[in-house]
């Protein structure tokens, strides 16, 4: 039976441990040899999620986490107090693209109607796009508790990520200034 995840780990432990051990996890996990174009783009996704977390290691991280009723795989799931943030990477791209914005809001919304851990926790979908220019997130909270998807690059993850746990537990719609 194939895990529901390949990694999982407190983020302080992830930043710490090295990333060729991360990869060696996730491709024991992957059902096939790993082509050098997707062991490149998750070495991109690990190197940036670690960076993105230094300034604030809390909460657990998922690799490579299995959807349930799609049976597709979330790049990351950071749950942060009772949040769960739903990340998708699109290495290389200068463009928050639709379909990609449309496949991470899938994502959240199979985790919410149908993942039970998921139920009554918040859902925010996150998409970024590493070469992107910064956008401007106006998230709304529904009230299924999920948001509306939040666009980032490279650098700027953790800053959306912060900003929406100051607003969530308030259930406050925020604008980025």
């Amino acid at each position: 039976m194939m895990k529901q995840y390949y990694y999982k780990q407190r983020i302080d432990t992830f930043i710490s441990e090295d990333t060729e051990q991360i990869l060696e996890t996730l491709s024991s996990n992957h059902p096939s040899d790993l082509k050098t174009s997707l062991k490149d783009s998750w070495i991109g996704q690990i190197e940036n999620l670690k960076q993105q977390f230094l300034s604030d290691p809390r909460g657990d991280i998922f690799l490579k986490f299995k959807t349930p009723r799609l049976e597709q795989r979330v790049d990351a799931i950071v749950l942060i107090n009772g949040v769960v943030f739903v990340v998708n990477y699109n290495i290389g791209a200068k463009n928050h693209e639709k379909h990609a914005i449309d496949t991470v809001v899938d994502h959240a919304l199979d985790l919410k109607n149908f993942h039970e851990a998921s139920h009554e926790l918040f859902i925010v979908p996150i998409l970024v796009s590493t070469e992107a220019d910064k956008h401007r997130n106006v998230a709304r909270l529904y009230k299924d508790q999920i948001v509306t998807p939040l666009l980032c690059n490279q650098s700027d993850l953790n800053e959306v990520i912060s900003k929406v746990l100051k607003h969530t537990h308030s259930n406050d719609n925020f604008d980025e200034d």
